[in-house]
């Protein structure tokens, strides 16, 4: 993956031979479908994520969620959302230091909670373009990373597509338990013979 620690660069926002550091910004593409024959048109279904600081940032959720304190922006190691990472890109380069980094993933996980998770109109890699930008690198995002949401949502009506994402979501969770089950005792353990 390189290394994506701060660099030293001129910013043109210092004073003038102030140097200050940067930080290297990737994005991570995941091929959902494995598909040749897609890949090749220049189709294809991808998961996105930006890589800073050795961390992968990533936007998930569903329509079973409706809780909007729940966040949808989580973080994993760099290269490990599925087993079919397709590319790792240097998007550019970033002026903001740590702080302002950890500032703007705040202002982020409140903008972008699990709820709020569209398959074709708010999904990765929307926040992934969104994150990069915000970040300042500078760089336009690769338009061929979103494609398959673009040319869904041009073609497939609302009410049409509401209809297919219902059934492919997930049924709702089962009701928990009654507290009582919950604090049963264990089972009883297992005795064995000894050999004679």
């Amino acid at each position: 993956m390189g290394n994506d620690s701060p660099k030293p660069a001129s910013d043109p926002r210092s004073p003038v031979g102030v140097q200050r550091e940067t930080l290297e910004v990737k994005l991570n593409v995941y091929d959902l479908t494995s598909n040749e024959h897609l890949s090749r048109m220049g189709f294809g279904i991808y998961h996105s994520g930006i890589v800073i600081y050795n961390y992968e940032f990533g936007f998930g959720g569903s329509s079973v969620v409706t809780d909007e304190s729940v966040p949808g922006i989580f973080t994993i190691p760099p290269g490990t959302a599925t087993p079919n990472l397709k590319v790792t890109l240097l998007l550019g380069h970033s002026v903001l230091t740590r702080q302002q980094v950890s500032d703007l993933l705040a202002i982020l996980k409140r903008e972008w909670p699990a709820c709020s998770y569209h398959v074709l109109k708010r999904n990765c890699n929307h926040f992934s373009e969104a994150f990069a930008e915000r970040l300042g690198v500078g760089k336009a995002f690769p338009a061929w990373v979103n494609r398959a949401a673009r040319f869904g949502n041009a073609l497939l009506p609302d009410a049409l597509l509401e209809r297919i994402l219902e059934q492919l979501a997930p049924p709702p969770a089962p009701p928990a338990p009654p507290e009582p089950m919950l604090r049963q005792a264990p089972p009883p353990a297992v005795v064995s013979r000894a050999p004679p």
